[in-house]
């Protein structure tokens, strides 16, 4: 699969967006396999039978992110799905065991036009690698200690259950809960469906399958195509698993995933590997813009996605340039001498520092324990100088005078404590010509190499320039032995890590708002001024293994009630622009709008090191900014004075402690920064005795007299019901005067009855003696 190509891109060769890796697989392995089982019961008998299974395994891939291949993708892929669904007849259950692989797959982000090849530390491409992915909606065995168990989801959703701040900073009212109902159900076994009790082939399946486990076993980040390590790849993020569970509404319209990494995640950066992320960054932004643009034209109805993380522990480390003592603190564009040159300098430059004692010092009588230093340039060719970088104040050739120049102050002044000795050494050689550049003007390499060798072995002693020897340590192994790379990577760096445990990670996305809330429990720091690039690698590499999750107790099992860090990112979709037709066009805006409190911290840092973290995060680029409020209470920072005095009878650095109890820190759309209190409701003003009093009098009479309306409202339905019941007893009395009227009626005509009776008898005795009689 190729990437797109454009109307501006017409003339280029098409390049792979997804490829296998063939050269890490055996000759005669398959790049897909793929099994698909259905099951039945021989003679067509009605028997419970196994459900259908699939499983897929797909070997390493590389999939290159580019953004008009994908925004081309989602435009497309969404039609063909509602083709096959349109013309699809099959409406039975959609029941299957699915299981998905992919070994070693690999994601890769590769530079733009910014990359500037002359910054040697600047890498190409980022790999987002991982040995196996697993996609599945089977669950492992619950007598397995794995992750991909009810077990295991339930841990994380206790986890997210125990970190989620409850009803404080970051959370709003508007937010959606990560942890779905089907989670809490599934990790239970309480979404079992009913298959009743009839015979039939579906009869065991019964487990829920629509909850999805993801695994990534572990996952890793590197950098890589920078000089500076030979083109080897430098690590960004240290192998740590992985699990997330998914759940689905509506189809993939809206999505739950809740995960969590398992020990200790360790990342490293220095400089210009943040200037490629930042780079990065903005094209995943401008791709999530062109998929929400995309999402609101479907005519179904927009989704949304609820992202919860938990990481217990992160250790971030930041790579800096190594101090170099005795130098001037004066200028403050540099308050260190870089020995990791190649991290500093955005051009060609091959420097050799030696230190030692030399024979002139020796014959004049000065002191043996100076050194000098000298540099061999390298010419470049026009096409390989670097542009000029805004952003970069790490390395120019005004700051490199300036400290050097300090350099050799701090020389002379160290010279000047005997009066002698400091006029034999200026009758040697003069302040300036303690510093010499040798080889501006050499037409290459070997040119300026030789004349380096030349220097080495005093062949330039005519010129009074002191011959030094090697004295400085150097590095353990040199990442590159060129001409021009053994002199400038010296590989020792220094390190301020950054620790924060427990953090709860949630992102939110629905239709024209988006959000991302941070929270932590501690930050600490740690900070290393020099050390062996190699040796901190291996540190590096041995972090995770060390580390041990610390036991839990009774307090951190509890769920908290805020945190000491909490962060809260929140991006608003303004409506898009009008064209000339008065029709919306182009992508929409965004408003963003950062916020954060910082409480109950106390840190400790060097004042080198925070020097050059103000350099450490200068953007090459000029972007506008983000409007922020940052609230902090109670912060303890205590900074460390260790950069070396301007003069010898200065004295000794003394550290700077700062206490801050409340402050507020906002930023506008205008990058205007206002630092003030926190802003407090006015209080509400207090009324006088005898006004509460009252008040409580009339707040007790009203309460009496809403009893009292009560017990009349019920005196009335009293009332109503016993009008009621009289009229009933004037209907009974009068119903029963009738049934007694009646009753007497009646017996009167019975008595009537019975005296008529009797005289139809008596007439008939008479008529028939009467009729005997006549017959005679």
């Amino acid at each position: 699969m190729d990437l797109v190509s454009t109307g501006s891109k017409s003339r280029e060769a098409p390049r792979p967006l997804v490829s296998a890796e063939k050269a890490t697989l055996p000759g005669d392995a398959g790049l897909l396999h793929a099994e698909l089982t259905f099951f039945y019961y021989p003679g067509d008998v009605c028997f419970p039978v196994p459900s259908p299974k699939m499983y897929v395994q797909v070997s390493p891939v590389r999939v290159n992110v580019d953004v008009p291949s994908i925004v081309w993708l989602t435009a497309f892929l969404p039609h063909v799905a509602a083709a096959v669904a349109s013309t699809s007849t099959d409406d039975s259950s959609t029941y299957m065991d699915v299981r998905s692989e992919v070994i070693m797959p690999k994601i890769v982000l590769e530079a733009g036009p910014e990359h500037i090849s002359q910054q040697r530390d600047r890498p190409k491409e980022l790999h987002v690698c991982t040995a196996r992915v697993t996609f599945t909606n089977v669950r492992e065995s619950a007598r397995a200690n794995t992750a991909g168990t009810r077990a295991d989801l339930a841990s994380i959703i206790a986890a997210l259950r125990r970190l989620t701040p409850r009803g404080h900073f970051p959370c709003a009212d508007d937010d959606m809960d990560p942890i779905h109902q089907q989670f809490v159900l599934h990790a239970d076994s309480l979404d079992d469906i009913d298959r009743g009790n009839t015979v039939t082939p579906e009869l065991l399946w019964r487990e829920n399958r629509s909850i999805w486990c993801a695994r990534a076993e572990p996952l890793w980040i590197d950098f890589s195509g920078a000089r500076a390590t030979n083109y080897k790849p430098s690590p960004l993020l240290d192998a740590t698993p992985l699990t997330a569970w998914l759940c689905f509404e509506d189809g993939f319209n809206r999505i739950w995933m809740i995960g969590r990494t398992c020990g200790l995640a360790g990342l490293q950066i220095n400089h210009y590997q943040l200037l490629f992320l930042l780079r990065q960054l903005e094209k995943l932004s401008e791709l999530a813009a062109w998929l929400s643009h995309q999402a609101g034209r479907m005519p179904e109805d927009p989704g949304t996605i609820v992202v919860g993380m938990v990481v217990p522990a992160v250790e971030m480390t930041l790579v800096l340039p190594t101090s170099c003592p005795g130098q001037e603190t004066s200028s403050r564009d540099l308050d260190s001498v870089p020995l990791d040159s190649s991290s500093l300098q955005d051009l060609k430059m091959g420097s050799e520092s030696t230190m030692a004692p030399s024979m002139m010092d020796r014959d004049s009588g000065v002191l043996a324990t100076h050194s000098i230093e000298v540099c061999t340039a390298q010419p470049l060719p026009a096409e390989e100088l670097a542009p000029p970088s805004p952003g970069l104040g790490f390395s120019s050739f005004s700051s490199m005078r300036r400290g050097l120049t300090s350099l050799v102050t701090s020389i002379d002044s160290a010279l000047t404590r005997d009066e002698g000795r400091s006029d034999a050494a200026s009758t040697a050689s003069s302040d300036s010509e303690r510093y010499v550049v040798v080889g501006l003007a050499a037409e290459s390499p070997l040119d300026a190499d030789m004349a380096f060798r030349e220097f080495e072995h005093g062949r330039t002693c005519n010129s009074g320039v002191e011959m030094a020897a090697e004295v400085v340590e150097r590095s353990s192994s040199p990442s590159d032995h060129s001409i021009t790379s053994s002199c400038k990577r010296r590989d020792l760096i220094s390190t301020c890590t950054w620790r924060l445990n427990n953090i709860f990670l949630v992102q939110q996305s629905v239709p024209g708002k988006t959000s991302l809330r941070l929270t932590a429990d501690d930050l600490n720091s740690d900070e290393c001024s020099s050390m062996p690039w190699d040796e901190f690698q291996s540190k590096f590499s041995m972090r995770a293994r060390a580390w041990n999750e610390p036991v839990a107790s009774e307090d951190d099992v509890k769920p908290r009630d805020s945190t000491k860090i909490a962060a809260r990112l929140v991006r608003i979709e303004q409506p898009r622009e009008l064209n000339d037709k008065g029709e919306p066009s182009g992508l929409a805006a965004f408003e963003e709008l950062l916020e954060a409190q910082i409480k109950d911290l106390s840190m400790s840092l060097n004042m080198s090191t925070a020097l050059a973290l103000s350099e450490f995060i200068e953007d090459e680029v000029i972007a506008p900014p983000v409007p922020l409020e940052v609230l902090i209470s109670n912060l303890k920072l205590h900074l460390i004075e260790d950069r070396p005095t301007r003069s010898i009878s200065s004295p000794p650095p003394q550290p700077l402690d700062l206490d801050l109890t409340t402050l507020r820190l906002t930023r506008d759309m205008k990058g205007i920064v206002h630092l003030g209190p926190p802003q407090v409701e006015p209080p509400k003003p207090q009324n006088p005795p005898e006004l509460k009093e009252a008040k409580k009098e009339i707040e007790r009479l009203n309460k009496e007299n809403e009893e009292l309306r009560k017990r009349l409202a019920t005196m009335d339905r009293i009332s109503e019901d016993n009008r009621e019941l009289r009229a009933v007893a004037e209907e009974v009395s009068v119903l029963r005067h009738c049934a007694r009227a009646a009753q007497q009626e009646a017996a009167n005509l019975l008595a009537d009855k019975q005296e008529l009776l009797e005289s139809l008898r008596l007439m008939m005795e008479q008529n028939m003696s009467t009729t005997s009689r006549g017959k005679r």
